[in-house]
């Protein structure tokens, strides 16, 4: 199969997270849908037809009000608020515009893109850009490749690993390493301490390794974009000390490998295993919440959408 790092990490926090998000069609009409408030003493055979009936309402939330077929659909994701919305919006477009500043570094056309509906938050996306190109003048890193996509094979295995590289750069020393762009409404979320550990740079540092086996890949730069409010203006800088060890990129390829392996076990046995445990845990919500604990109602499917796909099939 093929896996990334977002699916590998879904799964590691709950396999059912990971059956949502990406196999939920597989999972539409399975008799072993988890239903809440079924009482006790009903008929098996009346909780499953119900439950299936229930999962077909899915069928109408994931047509979208189209006509299209539903197996264009591999997952579903929670409908996010307003200020989430706000914020995914808010990146994808910053990222946009990072992108063809990256492709005109390397002589390429820029890309065509829609401008956001949201004008005010379109004028904030360009603002924020023109302070991260000042800020970052004279950038001592050189482009060496820009959001692009690779799939490798995972040695001793059928799987293969998919990155997404927002950009390649080689560093003052000579030697070259992925960097990962992130924006933020916060700050705090992408300290060093908190990357220090994320697979997504084993993943990503092993990847370039094997696409540039010439090249020396020595870290991980890691381009954090903190948007400004009424009381700050916004934050920009980089960790570019992110490393791992051989042993440590042997081992994040080898749990990459194991998960893929489980994954294929479960989709042919039919049932999946979950992580009850952090549906609630603390002020943290799952996202999945209302299906797997309150049930996979008509009314709770309509709080889920089909799941976006940020990778090029």
């Amino acid at each position: 199969m093929r896996i990334d790092n977002t699916a590998f990490s879904l799964y590691m926090r709950c396999p059912k997270l990971y059956l949502e998000r990406y196999e939920a069609k597989d999972f539409l009409g399975q008799p072993d849908i988890r239903r809440a408030g079924v009482p006790a003493g009903v008929e098996e055979s009346t909780a499953k037809a119900e439950d299936v009936k229930q999962a077909a309402g899915l069928l109408s939330v994931l047509h979208n009000g189209s006509d299209a077929p539903t197996v264009q659909h591999t997952g579903i994701e929670r409908k996010p608020d307003d200020s989430s919305s706000t914020g995914r919006a808010f990146g994808k477009r910053f990222h946009e515009l990072l992108e063809n500043r990256h492709r005109v570094q390397l002589g390429l056309l820029p890309r065509t893109f829609r401008p956001l509906v949201d004008a005010k938050l379109e004028s904030e996306a360009q603002s924020v850009f023109a302070q991260y190109e000042q800020h970052w003048l004279g950038d001592p890193l050189r482009t060496l490749g820009a959001e692009a996509q690779y799939t490798l094979p995972l040695p001793g295995s059928a799987h293969e690993l998919t990155v997404r590289i927002d950009r390649i750069v080689r560093f003052p020393d000579g030697t070259i390493g992925p960097q990962d762009s992130k924006t933020e409404s916060t700050p705090g979320n992408n300290s060093r301490e908190n990357w220090a550990s994320r697979t997504q740079a084993s993943l990503y540092l092993w990847a370039l390794e094997q696409l540039q086996p010439k090249e020396r890949v020595s870290r991980l730069v890691v381009d954090v974009i903190t948007r400004g409010n009424t009381k700050r203006a916004p934050i920009f800088y980089r960790s570019d000390d992110i490393t791992r060890s051989r042993a440590d990129l042997e081992d994040a390829i080898r749990n990459v490998i194991r998960v893929a392996d489980e994954i294929e076990h479960w989709r042919g046995l039919g049932w999946w295993p979950s992580n009850m445990n952090i549906c609630k845990d603390g002020w943290k919500r799952c996202d999945m919440y209302d299906l797997h604990v309150l049930g996979r109602t008509e009314g709770n499917l309509r709080l889920y959408q089909p799941a976006e796909q940020y990778l090029e099939t």
